[in-house]
C-alpha cells in the first residue's frame, strides 16, 4: 500500500511539471498551483459558455424586433405595441330601482332582535320601522313582507318617509338593483301593486327622498312593468340628474342614446354619462359605457363642446346644464 501511495504521488507531481526531487514544503506548493491552473481553465470555460449564450440571446431579439416591424419602418425604429383596447358593449346600460340600504336597519342579535320587538310592542316608532325593515329583508330571520307591511303602513299613512319608500319596495312589482336585500325565501304573498308602490314613491318622493324619486322615474322606465311611460321617466329623471344625482345621469343618458321619451341626442348622453362616471358611484361602469358608446357618435368638435357644458354644468353647481 505504501509503494502504490508513493507512486500515485509522482504520477501527480510529474503531471504538473515538477523536479523528480522535492521536499514535502515543496510539495504542497506544487498541488496548490496545479489546482490553480485548473480552476483557471474552468473559469475560462464558464466565461467563454456565457459570453456565447449573451451572443445568441442578443441575436434572436433583434431578429424577434425585426419581424414585428411595418414594412414602412426603417430598422432604426423601434416597434411599439398597440394599446389594449376593451372591447364595448353596443348595448346602453340603465339602473334600476333602489332597494331600502342595509344601514336603514339596526345590526341584530337574538337579544336585540327581543328588545327591538318589545319596545315596538310598546309603541316605539323607531322600533317599529326597525322590524318592519327587518322583517323586509329576512335579516337573521324568515322575510315576512306581510308582517313588514303591518308595521310599516301606519308609519307610512302618518307621513314618515322612510315608511313611505319602504312601503313602495314591498309593493313593487319588478326587481330591484342597486341595494339589493337578502334573497331570502319570501312565502309571505304580499300582492305586488305598481300603482300602490307609485303612490308610496310619490309621497316619499314630495318630502324631498332622492330614492323615493328615482324609484318613481324607474316605475315609469321599468321593462318589466307593463305600464310604461317614458317621458316621464325622462322628466323625472331630469329633475334628479339636474340635482346631481349619479343614477338619474346615468339613466337620462341611456334614454337620450336611445331616443326613448326623449329625442335621440348623443351630446347629451355623452355630458350626462361624463357627469355620472365622475363621480364614481356604484354604477359608475354603467355610466363609462354609455359616455364610451356616445363618444362614438361625436366629432372632435362636438366632444370640445361636451367638456365646456360639463365645466360650465359643474361649475355652477347644476345650475346651467342642458336640458
Amino acid at each position: 500500500m505504501r509503494r502504490r501511495a508513493v507512486g500515485m504521488t509522482w504520477a501527480v507531481l510529474l503531471a504538473a511539471g515538477a523536479p523528480t526531487a522535492v521536499s514535502s514544503q515543496n510539495l504542497g506548493e506544487l498541488l496548490q498551483r496545479k489546482y490553480d491552473i485548473l480552476q483557471q481553465q474552468a473559469d475560462t470555460e464558464r466565461m467563454r459558455a456565457e459570453a456565447e449564450a449573451e451572443r445568441a440571446r442578443a441575436e434572436t431579439e433583434a431578429m424577434s424586433a425585426s419581424s414585428r416591424r411595418s414594412p414602412n419602418q426603417g430598422s432604426y425604429q423601434v416597434y411599439q405595441v398597440p394599446a389594449y383596447q376593451p372591447e364595448i358593449s353596443l348595448e346602453p346600460s340603465g339602473v334600476g330601482p333602489i332597494y331600502v340600504r342595509a344601514s336603514d336597519s339596526a345590526a341584530i342579535d337574538a337579544m336585540n332582535f327581543y328588545r327591538i320587538k318589545q319596545a315596538a310592542k310598546q309603541g316605539d316608532k323607531s322600533a317599529q320601522y326597525n322590524l318592519g325593515i327587518i322583517f323586509m329583508k329576512g335579516q337573521d330571520i324568515p322575510k315576512n313582507d306581510i308582517e313588514a307591511a303591518k308595521l310599516l303602513q301606519p308609519l307610512a299613512q302618518e307621513g314618515s318617509p322612510q315608511s313611505e319608500f319602504a312601503m313602495g319596495n314591498l309593493l313593487y312589482p319588478g326587481a330591484f338593483d342597486i341595494y339589493p336585500p337578502q334573497m331570502a325565501a319570501d312565502s309571505s304573498d304580499l300582492p305586488k301593486n305598481i300603482v300602490e308602490a307609485r303612490k308610496w314613491f310619490g309621497l316619499a318622493a314630495q318630502q324631498g327622498l332622492v330614492e323615493a324619486q328615482f324609484n318613481l322615474a324607474v316605475s315609469y322606465d321599468d321593462e318589466a312593468i307593463p305600464d310604461r311611460n317614458y317621458a316621464e321617466a325622462a322628466r323625472l329623471y331630469g329633475q334628479l340628474a339636474s340635482k346631481g344625482f349619479d343614477l338619474a345621469q346615468i339613466n337620462l343618458s341611456k334614454m337620450y342614446l336611445l331616443g326613448t321619451g326623449v329625442q335621440k341626442n348623443y351630446l347629451k348622453a355623452y355630458i350626462w354619462a361624463s357627469m355620472a362616471a365622475n363621480q364614481r358611484g356604484v354604477a359608475a361602469e354603467r355610466a363609462v359605457q354609455n359616455r364610451d358608446l356616445a363618444q362614438r357618435k361625436l366629432l372632435p368638435a362636438q366632444r370640445q363642446q361636451a367638456q365646456a357644458f360639463i365645466g360650465r354644468c359643474l361649475q355652477t353647481t347644476y345650475t346651467d346644464c342642458p336640458s
